[in-house]
């Protein structure tokens, strides 16, 4: 993705529509891990006596696959793009402040769906911004 040499509304562009992407992300993997949680509550009220960190081990199994699944996708399909846009953006937008919980490292290590969305969300303001100075 070449982001150096494009003009504003191109990179605006760019930038929502790997947004788009991650958002998209983000909710298709969500709905995966609140199923996940609801069918380790269900477990949770059927066991009977079961040993306690067996069951925690069995539980946590599904919600760390769903989430490695997600981070996974978004690593080999936006993280790389959201980054160049991210430097890119903020060279061009010398006062832009971004959200102290908005770590340049999250967006090389994402640990979760929040993570995902602050991503998503610091692109988003920052492509706003663009064309509105």
């Amino acid at each position: 993705m070449a982001v150096v040499d494009t003009t504003e509304d191109a990179l605006r562009e760019k930038a929502l529509s790997v947004v788009r992407g991650i958002r998209d992300v983000k909710d298709k993997h969500q709905s995966a891990y609140e199923e996940a949680i609801s069918n380790v509550s269900r477990g949770q009220q059927d066991r009977h006596g079961d040993d306690d960190k067996k069951w925690r081990e069995d539980a946590a199994d599904p919600l760390m696959r769903v989430m490695g699944t997600a981070l996974g996708e978004y690593s080999r399909e936006y993280k790389v793009d959201a980054i160049m846009l991210r430097d890119e953006l903020r060279s061009r937008l010398s006062e832009y402040q971004p959200d102290p919980m908005t770590h340049d490292m999250l967006y090389e290590h994402p640990t979760n769906f929040f993570v995902l969305e602050g991503v998503a969300t610091d692109l988003e303001r920052m492509a706003k911004m663009l064309t509105s100075k």
